[in-house]
């Protein structure tokens, strides 16, 4: 038995994950639960950002940067929080998962 290849979808085809700008390091703890899928970050912004998982205990954990007009994907779970920062570590906003690919775009400064 043979199958087709799977075929990701396109970016543009994703749904887009709620920006929550915040201007204090308190984004909400993750809460995983489910399996794991993609979601695709793209920096918007003028400059780079780091991103940070933040985990179960609401502290955030590192994982790398974005540079501007970039994008990655990242393997995440439902119920995870994702925090942006600037080059200063300057919380800018968070990403909460919800249970599918998703694409979380990160605005410009404006």
């Amino acid at each position: 038995r043979s199958f087709a290849p799977r075929v990701p979808p396109k970016d543009k085809s994703l749904p887009k994950l709620k920006w929550h700008a915040t201007a204090d390091s308190r984004a909400p703890a993750s809460k995983p639960d489910g399996g794991t899928f993609d979601i695709v970050l793209l920096n918007r912004r003028a400059d780079p950002v780091n991103l940070f998982w933040m985990d179960r205990e609401g502290e955030p954990k590192p994982y790398g940067s974005i540079a501007s007009g970039w994008r990655i994907h990242r393997s995440t779970r439902p119920g995870a929080v994702w925090l942006l920062t600037d080059s200063m570590n300057r919380p800018l906003g968070y990403f909460v998962v919800g249970d599918r690919s998703a694409l979380a775009v990160i605005p410009d400064d404006e």
